[in-house]
């Protein structure tokens, strides 16, 4: 059971720092829509950019919820 309960706090620490990933993306995301602001000649190549930090941040949260799963499981098997 011991074994176990390490293994949950290991997938939430990895959890954590997956959403920490996932506030710095949306930080660096707001931080390209002011620059967008600033220069709309150039506002395609950024808006390329930031469709590809969306794209990240699900890659991400995906991550989050299989982590979540497999705690879920571990749950189980501790129970």
């Amino acid at each position: 059971g011991s074994l176990l309960e390490e293994q949950l706090d290991q997938y939430s620490t990895s959890g954590s720092l997956l959403e920490e990933q996932l506030d710095q993306y949306s930080t660096s995301g707001s931080l390209l829509e002011e620059q967008l602001d600033q220069y709309s000649t150039s506002g395609s190549l950024l808006e390329e950019q930031l469709d590809q930090y969306s794209t990240s941040g699900s890659l991400l949260e995906e991550q989050l919820d299989q982590y979540s799963t497999s705690g879920s499981l571990l749950e189980e098997q501790l129970d």
